[in-house]
């Protein structure tokens, strides 16, 4: 499993940029009981500001935005609502650090946490208790960017 994303950022003001990112998270599991094949697929967007502290060739940074997110649900159990999909609209913090290897090139290393709650369309013809579907959580990575 693993989230994978593209993000620019723009600056604003001086040290404050403005950032826009789209990712893709894909994981598989069984269902409670019965062990049921289930897979989970999410698209967050997510929207923000970002501050950059600056030491030579590392620039760490501190930033805060909206997520908004669409999720589905893929369950083989019979006795389940098949396909549950739905958005979500929650926040995300992010902190990590720049490390440039040019005045171009650099990895980006990161950890987020994003709270997002979003509720799954269900097929009421079913006889299942429903409930809002919690997906925050953290994520921690690393990547490579270009400065233009």
């Amino acid at each position: 499993a693993g989230r994978y994303s593209l993000e620019t950022n723009i600056q604003a003001w001086k040290d404050l940029y403005a950032f826009g990112e789209i990712g893709f998270l894909y994981t598989t599991g069984s269902s409670v009981g019965l062990g049921n094949h289930t897979r989970l697929y999410s698209i967050p967007i997510n929207l923000g500001l970002k501050y950059f502290f600056h030491f030579d060739r590392l620039h760490p940074y501190l930033g805060l935005g909206l997520t908004v997110a669409y999720s589905n649900i893929q369950n083989d159990s019979a006795d389940v609502t098949r396909s549950p999909s739905g958005w979500g609209v929650g926040g995300i913090g992010k902190v990590g650090f720049l490390a440039y290897l040019t005045n171009s090139v650099f990895f980006d290393f990161f950890a987020d946490y994003t709270y997002l709650k979003t509720s799954l369309s269900r097929d009421k013809t079913k006889r299942v208790e429903t409930r809002k579907a919690n997906l925050s959580g953290l994520a921690i990575g690393a990547g490579i960017g270009f400065r233009f």
